[in-house]
């Protein structure tokens, strides 16, 4: 007669049965694991190790383990979607560097790796923004031509225009400064007193190490500004286009210090807090832009301010 006591025996599991409850185990743990302590994600680190090496070991053994292999990288995936919360959770980039063990490579433990995939991730998303913002700028630019040359036909103001951009062109394009404080020159020549190009000028001059000179023409370009917020927006928003973003951040910040109602440096705060990376503080600079441009019925920079908040809010195309 059998042995009824048999059927209360815990059965023998299989290696391939434990695998994939390791990958279940793993995967319902997953969503929760970047709000949880940083013991708890390096604990799911081992757990990854470990499934890792059960495939290594199943599969050399023959072992057919097609499904299985992809939920294991679906997983991956879903913690490279998560990278930066994942390491915020850990403790940051050092911390994770000293619990990251010495003997893998980011190809076999991509997991052990989420410092260098987060700062990847951000790249591109600045990447994209600056692009964006780029865009923006181009379109403004393009309307200024527009009203310049076709609605104020004069021959100077085509003149300095044509050598302005052409001088804005060489930097963001060649960084050749020699080249392009020619081309404002002749920009100077069709329009001595055209504050714009004096503050192009001094910024060239100031990146090619003549300061003193900078200074100079800086100071006529003061002198002949309508109030002291035009100067330094004007430099910062040059900067900002030649990639020189920290400078171009002091400078609005500056403006805004001084001139807390100054829209269009809440806009150009906004642009490089975002190529910066920095997107809470890019959305909270383009909001309060938004807000004084249409308060002060600067209809274009609230279009613009809205148009390139639009892209940094969440959902929205900055995201990885």
């Amino acid at each position: 007669m059998p042995d009824k006591s048999a059927f209360l025996q815990p059965k023998n599991i299989s290696p391939a049965e434990q695998l994939r409850a390791r990958l279940t185990a793993l995967e319902n743990t997953l969503p929760d694991l970047p709000t949880q302590p940083a013991a708890a994600v390096q604990t799911f680190f081992g757990e990854m190790d470990a499934t890792r090496q059960q495939f290594s070991d199943l599969t050399a053994a023959g072992v057919d383990l097609t499904p299985e292999l992809t939920r294991f990288e679906t997983i991956q995936s879903r913690i490279a979607r998560h990278a930066d919360r994942l390491l915020h959770a850990i403790g940051g980039a050092a911390k994770l560097r000293s619990l990251r063990p010495a003997d893998i490579s980011r190809e076999t433990h991509p997991w052990w790796f989420v410092d260098e995939i987060s700062a990847e991730q951000k790249a591109r998303a600045r990447k994209r923004i600056f692009t964006i913002l780029g865009i923006a700028g181009a379109i403004v630019l393009a309307v200024v031509i527009v009203f310049n040359t076709i609605l104020k036909p004069d021959p100077a103001v085509v003149a300095k225009t044509r050598h302005f951009q052409t001088a804005l062109d060489l930097v963001m394009e060649q960084q050749d400064y020699p080249a392009a404080l020619a081309e404002i020159e002749q920009a100077l020549a069709a329009m001595p007193n055209d504050v714009d190009s004096l503050v192009f000028k001094a910024v060239l001059l100031a990146q090619m190490g003549e300061n003193s000179k900078a200074e100079t023409v800086l100071a006529r370009a003061k002198s002949l500004a309508a109030d002291d917020t035009i100067v330094p927006i004007a430099q910062a928003r040059l900067l900002q286009q030649m990639g020189k973003t920290g400078e171009a951040l002091s400078l609005a910040e500056g403006v805004i210090a001084a001139h807390p109602d100054s829209a269009e440096a809440w806009y150009l705060a906004g642009q490089a807090h975002a190529a910066l990376g920095e997107i809470p503080q890019a959305r909270e600079s383009l909001s309060k832009a938004a807000e004084l441009a249409l308060a002060q019925g600067n209809d274009s920079l609230y279009v613009i301010a809205k148009t390139n908040l639009t892209y940094l809010l969440p959902g929205g195309n900055t995201g990885d």
